[in-house]
């Protein structure tokens, strides 16, 4: 009988996407100074491939089907075939204007950042601080209509608020862990810490 010796799988589809996505803070900061950060506006269909959810011949297949429709968006249809979640949706069409994706699981950030936006505020949000220069505060979110919100801190006047969009279990995660390691130290209010098991704002 046969029997596998060894077993190599490739990148996952969100591994691959992930190559499109700013994973350094160098890279961030370069983009904002020399004005770049935003993107050229993208096709619905490009913007959910980049957020790494659906395969190339998954959504090749899901444009097939969309054409013969064609009173349905894509991006509803995929959702209502549970190919794409909601905020995922949000998080592509964000993206479709041409908003950068960044990969928050191997980003540094900077714990400065997160000064300016309350723990309390960052998970109902569910928007991560990433970064303070000239007075830019670029933030990282799932649904660019939390940018308003953010921009009404007291926290943050005089500050302009630069969205960048990351997928939402991203930032969740990335949310507990950061000001898990660096809210005490950023606000020496360690009592702050039991919030983290809060649940995430719908």
């Amino acid at each position: 009988t046969g029997a596998y010796t060894r077993c190599v799988l490739g990148p996952s589809v969100e591994e691959e996407a992930a190559q499109r996505w700013i994973a350094r803070a160098q890279d961030l900061a370069r983009a904002l100074d020399n004005g770049t950060l935003r993107q050229k506006v993208l096709a619905i269909g490009e913007a959910i491939h980049d957020l790494g959810v659906v395969s190339a011949r998954q959504l090749s297949v899901a444009l097939l089907r969309q054409g013969e429709q064609q009173r349905v968006t894509l991006g509803e249809m995929m959702v209502t075939e549970g190919l794409l979640s909601r905020a995922d949706l949000r998080t592509a069409l964000g993206h479709k204007m041409g908003y950068p994706l960044v990969d928050l699981r191997h980003f540094e950030f900077d714990p400065a950042a997160l000064r300016f936006v309350p723990l309390d505020t960052a998970f109902e949000c569910n928007a991560l601080p990433l970064l303070l220069r000239r007075h830019h505060l670029v933030v990282a979110v799932d649904n660019l209509a939390r940018v308003a919100q953010l921009g009404g801190l007291p926290s943050t006047d005089g500050l302009k608020i630069v969205p960048v969009l990351a997928r939402r279990h991203h930032i969740e995660a990335a949310l507990v862990r950061a000001y898990h390691e660096f809210g005490a130290r950023v606000w020496n209010e360690p009592q702050r810490a039991w919030k983290l098991t809060a649940p995430m704002a719908a």
